[in-house]
């Protein structure tokens, strides 16, 4: 089974296609020259503990008054924001505690080309 079915499956929700791919190609990623996850799943992954977007999701949800419809994909590296997908539009979030949302990309590829980006200038310093 392709890893996305099987997140689909765990989730109960329908993904943007540019997630699903970043899941069956990829799973997960860890950008070490600015200190982000991006979270996803693999099918060794402990779906109670994060990097896996199960987990981060389901411990993430009450306090940050997520939609069923908005999975947990990276935390920004600042107290008490974290990074949402909303799988209906598409969009990228970030969100803090207090239920502010600011929008950072117009979908998951757009936001994960520009932390790639960002990772590589980081590296070259």
């Amino acid at each position: 089974m392709m890893r996305s079915l099987k997140l689909k499956e765990l989730l109960g929700i329908f993904l943007p296609e540019d997630y699903k791919k970043f899941i069956d190609e990829i799973g997960y990623l860890s950008l070490g020259n600015i200190s982000i996850e991006v979270y996803g799943y693999k099918p060794d992954f402990d779906i109670n503990k994060i990097p896996c977007v199960v987990a981060a999701t389901t411990q993430n949800k009450d306090d940050y008054n997520l939609k069923d419809h908005e999975i947990v994909i990276s935390h920004t590296g600042f107290e008490d924001y974290i990074v949402i997908l909303d799988c209906i539009s598409g969009f990228v979030y970030e969100v803090n505690l207090s239920g502010d949302r600011k929008r950072v990309a117009e979908c998951f590829s757009d936001w994960l080309d520009n932390l790639i980006i960002e990772n590589t200038k980081a590296g070259q310093s």
